[in-house]
């Protein structure tokens, strides 16, 4: 054997019970002190419509439309710009859309947020519906 391995062996060995039983309790209030971190940490968390997940419009109102857009939060920090959304509407550059409402029919927006520990691979959902009528 060598001398560094016998030195090794004598030292574990020598541990007092009292240093193994010190780092088993340091260990577990590392553990419960971090959870509790996180909880606090994400406490206000979101990732959620802004309005209604569903707009009813009426048939030939007004062909353009303003979405409310999302809220992302994560851990406590914006992750507005990591949000992505595809959509059928005709989206202008003020950041309005454009929606044909001479006959009936759904447009959507579906958001999802790109590269995000929490909220990767959820998607939010908002359905615009020319004519028809809320069942609420």
């Amino acid at each position: 054997m060598s001398k560094n391995k016998k030195k090794v062996e004598k030292a574990i060995k020598n541990t007092h019970p009292m240093i193994i039983i010190l780092g088993i309790i340091f260990l577990v209030v590392g553990a419960v002190g971090g959870f509790f971190a996180c909880k606090f940490i994400s406490t206000n968390d979101s990732f959620e419509l802004v309005g209604d997940d569903h707009i009813y419009l009426e048939l030939n109102s007004s062909n353009i439309y303003t979405d409310a857009g999302v809220v992302c939060v994560a851990y406590g920090q914006d992750e507005s710009d990591k949000v992505l959304f595809t959509t059928n509407m005709t989206e202008n550059p003020d950041g309005t859309f454009t929606i044909d409402t001479s006959s009936e029919g759904e447009y959507y927006i579906i958001y999802t947020v790109k590269n995000s520990l929490k909220y990767n691979d959820i998607q939010r959902v908002r359905v615009i519906t020319i004519g028809g009528t809320s069942n609420e």
